[in-house]
């Protein structure tokens, strides 16, 4: 086992909780004036924000690490009297990074992949290819395939939902990243049992849920979910 320490954003808001109620114990206590040090609470997006930068993940990750941080900064300076800044005169600026980095992901990919479309309505689709690509506009798409060099792909469910069965393909070279973007939407992933799933989906106001059975004795085939799921969800299954 590895016993090495992950600084995550779970350790982060941990801290948090804890120094907030310490601060709120010793105000009770008189000792110091709580409300003075919690005006710069701003500074857990800053923190938040960095170790979303230096933890592993792809571009998106790395778009949202950077508008949290500057986000947490620009609060603090205002705080501090240094600049005015409301927050809501830079929300379009969120949009637009977080659009960047979903283009981006799509342009710099290695392959072309191809693909299906459900567009209001429904398709089934059973193949081999190595990289899988579906796309869920206000509809369904089914999707499976038995390729033994499954290398990843690329599922975006607006409005709709991807269903995709990988239990009869496999992993050659070690492990594949399925990249997925959920807006209003689902995704459903079938994986094999002798695969490990690794998450590093953002939900924002959304979920993942990964129901998987990790393999017996660690495993040598490894499937990395990577995108954002936004008021939508993903599951993962055997």
């Amino acid at each position: 086992m590895n016993n090495s320490f992950r600084f995550s954003a779970q350790f982060v808001f941990g801290v948090s909780i804890i120094v907030l109620g310490l601060l709120f114990t010793l105000d009770n206590l008189d000792l110091i004036d709580a409300r003075e040090y919690l005006l710069f609470w701003p500074a857990i997006f800053i923190v938040v924000g960095l170790v979303k930068l230096v933890q592993p993940g792809g571009t998106p990750a790395k778009v949202f690490g950077v508008a949290l941080a500057l986000l947490g900064s620009l609060m603090i300076l205002d705080r501090l009297d240094l600049i005015d800044f409301y927050v809501w005169h830079l929300w379009p600026v969120f949009i637009i990074l977080f659009g960047y980095s979903l283009v981006r992901g799509a342009m710099t990919r290695r392959k072309v992949m191809e693909g299906s479309t459900g567009f209001l309505g429904g398709r089934s689709v059973s193949d081999s290819n190595s990289y899988i690509k579906a796309m869920a506009l206000m509809g369904g798409v089914v999707r499976s395939s038995d390729s033994q060099d499954f290398r990843g792909g690329e599922l975006t469910a607006v409005m709709g939902g991807c269903e995709i069965d990988l239990r009869r393909a496999s992993i050659k070279e070690g492990e594949a990243q399925l990249e997925i973007f959920t807006f209003w939407g689902g995704v459903e992933i079938k994986v094999p049992e002798d695969w490990a799933v690794i998450v590093q989906v953002v939900p924002i106001m959304g979920g993942v849920e990964d129901k998987s059975v990790p393999p017996k004795g660690g495993a040598s085939k490894k499937l990395i979910l990577t995108g954002h799921c936004i008021m939508g969800g993903a599951e993962v299954r055997n």
